[in-house]
């Protein structure tokens, strides 16, 4: 693969092809990806400034028991926010279980949502459909944008209304009165 870096609609081009080799390549190892990808750029990022950029980026525990104590409501968005698509057998388990353990642990009570990395539905994935249930999820969310009807709820494919900075104040209050413009 070759990456040009030349100019910024290159990068972005290059930003966007690496997404989706990381969201999309099922059984991808992605710390050797990211390694070979460090060693052919000649780029080495030192652990103590990776740390620093994640702490700076992350959320913290007390940041999250402060949005539940506010009155948000908390749930899971897998351990290391990889693509479930992209994950086989005792990694899928993992990703979904050590989130959810993690979570509880913090805010002493019980997970049962999920907001799937990269917002596939799995609709259409009995394995991970399974994986979800036995993890012990009740409630799973996608990036599939639209109206969910009462009748016909998929409990673990539940569709979202996509909010953007950039929309207006008129166009979010639409979308809010009449939510199926979001489909």
């Amino acid at each position: 693969m070759a990456f040009s870096l030349e100019n910024p609609e290159a990068r972005r081009a290059s930003v966007r092809r690496l997404k989706r080799v990381i969201e999309g390549r099922r059984g991808l190892d992605l710390d050797r990806f990211l390694e070979e990808l460090e060693y052919a750029a000649d780029v080495t990022l030192p652990v103590a400034e990776e740390r620093r950029l994640a702490d700076a980026a992350v959320m913290t525990w007390a940041h999250a028991r402060a949005l539940r104590r506010a009155g948000m409501d908390v749930q899971s968005h897998t351990h290391t926010h990889r693509a479930l698509q992209t994950l086989e057998g005792s990694d899928l388990e993992r990703e979904l279980r050590v989130s959810k353990m993690a979570l509880e642990d913090a805010l002493d009570e019980p997970v049962l949502g999920l907001s799937y990395p990269v917002g596939r539905p799995v609709q259409e994935a009995p394995r991970i459909r399974r994986a979800v249930l036995d993890a012990g999820y009740q409630l799973g969310f996608s990036n599939a944008s639209g109206v969910n009807r009462a009748r016909r709820l998929d409990a673990l494919d539940v569709k979202r209304v996509a909010l953007d900075l950039s929309m207006g104040d008129r166009f979010f209050r639409t979308m809010l009165a009449v939510p199926w413009f979001a489909a």
